[in-house]
């Protein structure tokens, strides 16, 4: 049988269970009063402390039962305090010694459970103010003792941030040890993009082609995720030169229903463009890369990917003969805050200095072309040198023949 002051303590708590606080307090204080040693009185003691707006009481309790059940169950409800009161770090540093403890009683497993949630919840609301670097760190050392009890779709928001905030190896390697059939079906979709990229970014495209070529999962993922993911094997297929392929999937991206924000639907025509030009069907190219430039412009912001369609508009113009607008496209891609630190920039000039040449602007085309053999990256310099030389030459010829005809 219980004793008085167990049974008491148990009163005490059906009425604390049953939302009675006033009537829980009064059996509660009695308890203290005429069985302080008992084991009814930590008991006591313990809810009372629930019910005091600080934490002194349990710090109390614990302190001064050390190795006692009745500490551990000190720690474990004031760390569910600080849970309740969204003190979430509070409540994972509170349960931090009982999650080392060796033997599992009721108390240890019911604090490592909270200790979970703790930590799942903290996770959320850095993922809700966009705090990426510190979920980051928050996660990370925590690592070990959460593997294999945390929810898939909170660990999925720990992916995503380190994925945002560039740490694509570590990413990658979380991402991959989160099953899809675990998910729902817009964090499928938000894993494999991530996944996909990250690969990408490590270097991995061999992985990285062979998951977005399993078209059977794709139907598992929300249409926008669906273009993104077409989008990155687009690009996969340019790089290997099978630009048939590559084409396919822009046009089919650029044409269909808009789910992709303006500038990767900008890309897409950009991308068609280039290879149009490459393959010397100019009209076709210059179609694409003024659509890309009609969803660029608007935005008036100095947009490399602007600059860009502005250069190969360029180069497609003077495949055309069509000299002075190639000039005219190159001035707008100057105009769109290209400088000479910017990769390629030289390369336009050079471009520029061609077209100068073509249009017998020799004043113009040969300090620029001066200015590059000076100043521009190396195997350009050469190139440009030669170029240099050449003209030379021909203003040698262009005097001979001039003095030969005055001589007749």
């Amino acid at each position: 049988p219980e004793s008085s002051a167990l049974l008491l303590a148990r009163i005490g708590d059906t009425y604390h269970h049953a939302s009675m606080p006033r009537e829980a307090e009064s059996i509660y204080r009695t308890v203290i009063r005429e069985y302080p040693d008992g084991e009814g009185a930590s008991i006591a003691k313990l809810r009372l402390a629930g019910y005091e707006s600080g934490y002194e009481g349990f710090l109390a309790l614990r302190d001064a039962n050390p190795n006692k059940p009745v500490a551990d169950l000190a720690v474990l409800e004031m760390a569910r305090k600080y849970y309740e009161e969204e003190l979430f770090t509070r409540a994972l540093e509170t349960l931090s010694p009982l999650m080392d403890k060796p033997f599992k009683n009721e108390i240890v497993q019911e604090a490592k459970r909270l200790y979970v949630r703790a930590a799942e919840q903290e996770i959320k609301r850095l993922h809700r103010v966009e705090n990426d670097e510190a979920l980051a760190s928050f996660y990370q050392p925590l690592q070990t003792k959460l593997q294999g009890r945390i929810d898939p779709e909170v660990l999925l928001l720990v992916g995503l941030a380190l994925h945002r905030a560039g740490r694509h190896s570590e990413a990658v390697s979380l991402l991959e040890r989160i099953k899809t059939y675990d998910l729902e079906q817009v964090s499928k979709g938000q894993r494999m993009v991530a996944l996909v990229t990250g690969l990408l970014r490590t270097g991995r495209k061999d992985r990285a082609l062979a998951l977005l070529e399993k078209t059977q999962e794709r139907a598992l993922y929300p249409a926008a995720d669906r273009q993104k993911l077409d989008l990155l094997l687009a690009d996969l297929y340019r790089d290997q030169g099978r630009d048939a392929k590559a084409v396919a999937l822009y046009r089919d991206l650029a044409r269909g229903e808009r789910l992709l924000a303006d500038r990767e639907i900008a890309r897409a025509y950009l991308e068609m463009g280039r290879i149009a030009g490459r393959r010397g069907d100019y009209e076709e190219a210059r179609a694409s890369l003024n659509r890309c430039i009609g969803l660029m412009e608007p935005a008036k912001d100095k947009d490399p990917l602007l600059r860009a369609a502005y250069i190969e508009l360029g180069k497609a113009y003077y495949g055309e003969a069509l000299h002075e607008k190639a000039l005219d496209s190159y001035a707008r891609a100057l105009e769109s805050g290209f400088s000479p630190d910017d990769p390629g920039y030289w390369e336009l000039r050079f471009h520029m200095a061609l077209a100068y040449l073509e249009t017998k602007q020799y004043a113009k085309a040969e300090p620029l072309l001066t200015e590059i053999s000076e100043q521009g990256d190396g195997p350009l310099q050469q190139r440009v040198r030669i170029r240099l030389g050449m003209l030379g030459l021909e203003k040698q010829l262009q005097r001979l023949s001039i003095g030969s005809q005055g001589v007749r």
